[in-house]
């Protein structure tokens, strides 16, 4: 994630063949996993870490633009547009 990027993701993703870890450096992020119940939102803030499990849709809304890392096995990663997953709530 770019320090300098204000928006939210405008999309979700989904990775098949692993689970991704998202390490956040600075400021403030939530991700939004799409289960089977609905929506579930993860807060991230500075030095803090989650792991998406492989398979689950997710985005991202920001709260303060910083810095992340994602590291996940990349192939076969799908991407639908916002309007196709759950609410954000």
């Amino acid at each position: 994630m770019d320090p300098d990027e204000t928006t939210d993701l405008d999309l979700h993703e989904e990775h098949p063949e692993g689970d991704e870890i998202v390490h956040l450096v600075s400021r403030a992020v939530d991700l939004v996993l799409d289960l089977a119940d609905g929506p579930f939102r993860v807060p991230l803030r500075a030095g803090r870490t989650v792991v998406v499990p492989r398979g689950v849709w997710h985005t991202a809304v920001v709260r303060r633009p910083g810095t992340a890392i994602h590291v996940t096995f990349g192939e076969g990663t799908r991407h639908r547009p916002l309007g196709e997953g759950p609410a954000l709530e």
